[in-house]
């Protein structure tokens, strides 16, 4: 065959192309390869991730609907899954596999539960599909410390005029509430 009927991956190189080549490798030879610098929306990702404000208040959000989250989603499913993390717009939700379709599937009532409760405003959620951790029971509230008589005296004086029992009853326990601060 001619040298030039060969594919020129295969045929000979002329000693000016080879002499070029040489040069070329030994002028980049060690050289480490430089990645392309950050673009500005991984820039302001970063930021956004590590600003001390904002994972205050996610930390803040994810403490609320930790604390509600049985009121917030239902008893059944809350025990079905778990809050795990607020991430910038995302709620995060600790499942089994099983589950983890029927969540999927109410996704869009999850969150609009969570907002209607007072959550943060979140558009996505994330399951991760782990074993639940064990729910344990709330500690204890303590008893409502009765108040000092001088307040009580005059919280009686101004029911005096209150005909309804069962209100005068919620004021009562509303002041004691009240007077734990």
């Amino acid at each position: 065959m001619k040298p030039s009927a060969l594919p020129s991956a295969i045929r000979a190189a002329s000693p000016e192309e080879e002499a070029l080549a040489l040069r070329f490798l030994e002028a980049r030879r060690g050289r480490r390869i430089q990645q392309p610098p950050p673009t500005v929306a991984r820039l302001l990702e970063r930021r956004l991730e590590t600003d001390p404000k904002a994972a205050r208040r996610a930390g803040a959000a994810l403490a609320t609907i930790k604390l509600r989250w049985p009121e917030i989603a239902g008893e059944k499913l809350a025990r079905l899954c778990q809050p795990e993390a607020v991430r910038k717009d995302t709620l995060v939700l600790r499942t089994t596999s099983a589950a983890a379709p029927l969540l999927q599937m109410r996704a869009t009532e999850i969150l609009g539960l969570v907002a209607l409760a007072g959550g943060p405003p979140l558009k996505k959620l994330s399951l991760v599909r782990a074993p639940l951790s064990a729910i344990g029971t709330p500690p204890p509230r303590r008893a409502p410390r009765p108040l000092p008589a001088a307040r009580a005296a005059e919280l009686e004086r101004k029911l005096e005029t209150v005909a309804a029992a069962r209100l005068k009853e919620a004021v009562r326990a509303l002041a004691t509430l009240a007077g734990q601060d």
